[in-house]
């Protein structure tokens, strides 16, 4: 009797194993998390959805947590979309049990998606001044991009945020009824700091160019270096 428990519980632990083992080298696709990835979208904003198909997950032991990758979801605003490349998000196993937010990290890929969506799609997420101007000036254009944000036990996102990418067909519409047209650039935003490289555009048929410019913030100082 003992020797047969004894190979039950082995079973069940080499099973156990095993499954720890295939969810954290293979993953799983699943529906499952979609209404908890839905549900949270429209926690700031009821217009705010996303659409999505399935999850890959995979299980972190080490870190007990489990990495959330979405392939192609799209983001609605109202009338505006977004169509994203990829969404990664890595949540805390106890979270999920207790229907905390328990994110602790977000990863966002776009591909040549418009200024103008992207920006509504903000401001229905979260307005702020800086939005509201350049929606007013910016006309037109397209972005390409990778947002990386921590987040920490409280829910609030870290300093050390990264968002880069690249800018092309950008209209600016300035005062008197002018217009900086940007060919192409690369930009790359980080706490307090924000560099531009690879600048091109013109102004009034003059046409400029940088290699690279950084501006550094300090308390309500910013610092420009570059080239022209």
């Amino acid at each position: 009797m003992m020797r047969i428990t004894f190979k039950i519980i082995f079973f069940i632990i080499f099973i156990f194993l095993l499954g720890i083992i295939f969810l954290s080298t293979f993953g799983l696709e699943t529906k499952r998390f979609n209404n908890i990835v839905e549900e949270n979208f429209k926690k700031e904003n009821q217009d705010l959805s996303i659409k999505l198909d399935k999850i890959n997950v995979k299980f972190l032991p080490f870190e007990l947590s489990l990495n959330l990758l979405i392939d192609d979801p799209l983001i609605i605003y109202k009338s505006r979309k977004i169509q994203l490349r990829s969404v990664k998000t890595k949540v805390s196993i106890f979270a999920i049990s207790n229907k905390s937010n328990g994110i602790k990290s977000l990863e966002l890929k776009g591909e040549n998606q418009t200024i103008k969506d992207i920006l509504e799609i903000i401001r229905g997420y979260k307005n702020s001044l800086q939005i509201i101007i350049a929606s007013k000036f910016i006309n037109s254009g397209y972005l390409d991009f990778s947002v990386i944000l921590n987040f920490d036990k409280s829910g609030n996102i870290k300093k050390d945020y990264l968002i880069e990418g690249k800018a092309n067909k950008v209209k600016i519409n300035i005062p008197e009824k002018k217009t900086i047209n940007i060919d192409e650039l690369t930009y790359l935003i980080q706490d307090k700091k924000y560099t531009l490289s690879k600048l091109n555009f013109s102004y009034q048929n003059i046409i400029f160019n940088s290699n690279n410019i950084s501006i550094n913030r300090k308390d309500n100082e910013y610092n420009i270096f570059g080239d022209f």
